[in-house]
C-alpha cells in the first residue's frame, strides 16, 4: 500500500504513518472544541471529560511520550493531585496519578478502509517527589493504542495488564493488538545554583521478556535531555539559559531485528498520530533536534534567542540515501519579544531558517516574521 501524496513519504519497508504534511491541494473548514473540559473535584481526586492537550515529562520542546505538538483527542481522565504518602509513619514523599483513556482519529489523506478509522488509547502517568530530595521529581508513563473494531471490553484494564489474545482477524500476525509507548523522566532543581537538569528516556514498543531489555535497553530508544541555568542580575533581570537535545533515530539494533521507525509499528498503521498529527515530539520519525535559547525576563518585558537544529528523517537516510552530503538538516535562529501593558499584551516573533537538502531535494532558506496583541478583559 503506497503512500497519499498528502502523508509523510520517509517511511521504511513497507511501514506506514498518518502524519499529514498538507491537508489537500483546497481550503477546507474544520472545528474543533478546543481546550474545553468537563471537571469535577473532591479534595484530591478528581475526574474529567476533556479534549484539553495532555503533555507529560519535563522536556521543554520535545516531550516524547505526550506533548502539545498536535491537536488533543477526546479523553477520559482520572487525576489524583500531588498528596503525601506515609507508610507506618514513615514519609515516603509526595506521588500524583493520572489515568486516561480516549479516542484517536485517523486522518481524510491515510486509506479508504472506514473500519480502521479510530482507534482506543489509554495511559498511566505516575510522578514521585521523594521525601529526602524533594528537588528531584521521578516519573513513569506509559500509553498503550489499538485499532477499535478489536476493542474488548477487558482493554479497559490493559493499563496495568494485557489480556489480549492477538487475534485480529486479518493478516496480521501479533502477539496483542495493542502498540505501546513507556518512558522514565527525570527533572532535578538546583535552586541555591538556579540550575535544572532533566531528562526524558522512552521505548517505542517493549521488548518482552525483561532480559532483553537488561541486554540491549538501547533498542526502540528515544531521550531528551536538558540542562538550564537561571541567573538574577544586579538589575532585578532574570536570564534563564536552556539546551535541549532528542534524539528519535535508530539505534544500530535495527541491522539484526525488526526496529520500527519512532511512532509507527506494523500492527496498528496509522501509528501514534491523531487527525494526522503525531501525539509526540514534532520533529518526527528518526528525526534529532538541538535547542540553545536564552531568554531574558524584566518587568513586564520578556525577550529571548532561539538557536536550532532539526535533522529529518535520519531512519530513511541511513537505509536510503547513505550520502554524507546529503543530510535533510535545518538550522533555524529566532527572536521574540513580548511586553505587557496594562490593557494589552502585544509581541514580536521571527525566525531565519535554513533548510539543506530539504525533502532531499534542494537547500531552503525560509523567513517567518509575526505581531501579535491581546486585550486584556479584566
Amino acid at each position: 500500500m503506497s503512500n497519499n501524496e498528502f502523508q509523510y513519504q520517509f517511511t521504511l519497508g513497507g511501514q506506514q504513518i498518518d502524519w499529514v504534511q498538507r491537508y489537500g491541494n483546497d481550503g477546507f473548514i474544520a472545528f474543533h472544541p478546543g481546550q474545553s473540559e468537563l471537571k469535577m473535584q473532591w479534595g484530591k481526586f478528581s475526574t474529567s471529560l476533556s479534549t484539553q492537550n495532555y503533555s507529560v515529562g519535563p522536556a521543554i520542546y520535545n516531550q516524547i511520550v505526550l506533548s502539545r505538538q498536535g491537536g488533543s483527542f477526546p479523553h477520559v481522565k482520572l487525576a489524583l493531585d500531588p498528596f503525601d504518602l506515609n507508610i507506618k509513619k514513615v514519609k515516603t514523599g509526595k506521588w500524583e496519578v493520572n489515568l486516561l483513556a480516549g479516542m484517536l482519529s485517523e486522518s481524510d489523506y491515510f486509506d479508504t478502509n472506514s473500519q480502521n478509522n479510530s482507534r482506543y488509547i489509554n495511559g498511566l502517568f505516575l510522578a514521585y517527589q521523594p521525601s529526602f530530595l524533594p528537588e528531584l521529581t521521578l516519573g513513569f508513563n506509559k500509553v498503550l493504542y489499538k485499532d477499535t473494531q478489536f476493542f474488548n471490553f477487558e482493554d479497559i484494564v490493559s493499563t496495568f495488564y494485557i489480556l489480549d489474545d492477538g487475534v485480529r482477524g486479518d493478516s496480521i500476525d501479533t502477539n496483542d493488538t495493542f502498540d505501546q509507548l513507556a518512558s522514565a523522566t527525570m527533572d532535578w532543581h538546583f535552586p541555591e545554583f538556579g540550575f535544572r537538569v532533566y531528562g526524558e528516556f522512552s521505548r517505542n514498543d517493549f521488548s518482552g521478556k525483561i532480559l532483553r531489555f537488561f541486554r540491549e535497553p538501547e533498542h526502540s530508544r528515544a531521550y531528551t535531555i536538558g540542562l538550564e541555568r537561571r541567573i538574577v542580575t544586579a538589575k532585578k533581570a532574570t536570564v534563564i539559559i536552556t539546551a535541549e537535545h532528542t534524539n528519535l533515530s535508530r539505534n544500530h539494533t535495527f541491522l539484526y531485528q525488526a526496529e520500527p521507525s519512532y511512532y509507527m509499528h506494523h500492527v496498528n498503521r496509522q501509528g501514534y498520530t491523531h487527525n494526522g498529527q503525531l501525539l509526540g515530539a514534532g520533529i518526527g520519525p528518526g528525526g534529532n533536534s538541538d535547542q540553545l535559547r536564552v531568554r531574558l525576563e524584566k518587568g513586564g518585558k520578556i525577550s529571548e534567542i532561539l538557536v536550532q537544529r532539526v535533522e529529518s528523517n535520519k531512519d530513511y537516510f541511513v537505509v536510503n540515501i547513505q550520502d554524507r552530503a546529503k543530510h535533510d538538516i535545518e538550522y533555524s535562529v529566532g527572536y521574540n519579544i513580548q511586553k505587557e501593558l496594562p490593557s494589552m499584551l502585544i509581541g514580536l516573533e521571527s525566525t531565519f531558517s535554513y533548510n539543506f537538502n530539504k525533502y532531499y531535494l534542494a537547500d531552503k532558506f525560509n523567513m517567518y516574521l509575526a505581531v501579535s496583541s491581546r486585550i486584556k478583559l479584566n
